[in-house]
């Protein structure tokens, strides 16, 4: 019996989809396998709407988030990250494990940053080493303003833009590129209904 997902993620698969699923496994080592490869790979670029390359990892979301700490920050460095529920929380438990240390700008519940309250943080604190935001907080369904704060964060060059796109990428606009983001993470079970199990870093 088909069990009807109503929930944020992992999404239903099309039927199409799961039956290319079932399908035998192919040779990896073949032009054909290869050229496929190329075009998921340039697909995943327009979907993040970026010219740089982008990574697939065999990890949920959360591994993802995880990636974008450990591969860009040492221990002791400096993050600010936007706590507005569960999944900006998290920027912060994961920084924690590692060793970083992390400012929290909270957010209540349901409502979005305002620029200008990063903006008076990064100023007070000169080490700042990255900024951990995320697109469109699940818990809540609360926007963060992405490009605002791409823009405002020109003043401040040193400093890693970093953005959890996991439930937003291809429900949400976001342009990688034109709004300043260094570093932008989704997964397969959300807005790109596939199964889940895939992590994507641009």
């Amino acid at each position: 019996q088909h069990k009807l997902l109503m929930v944020l993620g992992p999404t239903e698969v099309e039927s199409d989809i799961l039956k290319i699923a079932s399908c035998p496994q192919e040779y990896m080592r073949t032009q054909d396998y290869t050229l496929k490869w190329v075009k998921i790979f340039e697909n995943l670029k327009y979907c993040f709407q970026t010219k740089n390359p982008v990574a697939v990892f065999a990890s949920s979301g959360t591994g993802m988030m995880e990636a974008s700490v450990t591969n860009f920050l040492s221990e002791n460095d400096t993050i600010l990250y936007i706590n507005g529920g569960s999944f900006g929380k998290r920027w912060g438990d994961i920084a924690k494990k590692h060793k970083i240390n992390a400012i929290e700008i909270p957010v209540d519940f349901g409502q979005s940053v305002k620029v200008e309250n990063i903006e008076k943080v990064l100023s007070q604190n000169k080490n700042i080493k990255a900024l951990y935001a995320t697109l469109n907080e699940t818990s809540s369904g609360a926007l963060t303003d992405i490009k605002n704060i791409g823009k405002m964060l020109k003043k401040y060059p040193d400093v890693l833009f970093v953005v959890d796109c996991i439930s937003g990428l291809l429900a949400d606009e976001f342009l990688q590129d034109e709004w300043g983001v260094d570093v932008a993470i989704s997964a397969s079970q959300k807005a790109f209904a596939l199964p889940p199990g895939l992590g994507f870093m641009s």
